[in-house]
């Protein structure tokens, strides 16, 4: 990329079109982010990132990276980096669409009066610091 970075939004109505959209325009060297809120119980809070098992790299300390510059922003809870296989659905169909740096970020839980209190307080944070992660990143070969 030459020290370029893109940020694509894809967001379409329906999962397919948004994936649809994803392949055409994603390569295998790039990072692909998809931001999520999670939900739960009121009491659940923090953030979590991930990630999919790569035959080429090792993803686990970029997604814990990651999940702690946001919790950090947040002022929450870290929940870490998690393999796919242990989020509720044990693949993740985002993840496989072509990058091999393919990241969830869990950023809040959305059910959590605080976490949503702190989303909404410290989201220039939030930006900065994902900003930061995709610069660096995307300087970055897979």
């Amino acid at each position: 990329m030459n020290g370029a970075s893109t940020c694509t939004s894809t967001r379409t109505n329906t999962n397919a079109e948004t994936w649809s959209k994803i392949k055409e325009i994603a390569h295998f060297e790039d990072v692909l982010l998809d931001l999520h809120f999670n939900a739960a119980s009121p009491q659940a809070t923090g953030t979590e990132v991930f990630y999919k098992t790569s035959r080429f790299l090792q993803p686990q300390p970029t997604a814990a990276k990651l999940s702690a510059s946001v919790a950090d922003a947040l002022r929450i809870k870290d929940r870490g980096a998690k393999n796919e296989s242990q989020s509720q659905h044990n693949r993740l169909g985002v993840l496989h669409l072509n990058p091999e740096r393919s990241f969830l970020l869990e950023t809040c839980f959305i059910t959590n009066p605080g976490d949503v209190r702190e989303y909404r307080y410290y989201f220039s944070d939030v930006v900065h610091n994902v900003t930061e992660f995709l610069a660096e990143e995307s300087t970055r070969k897979a």
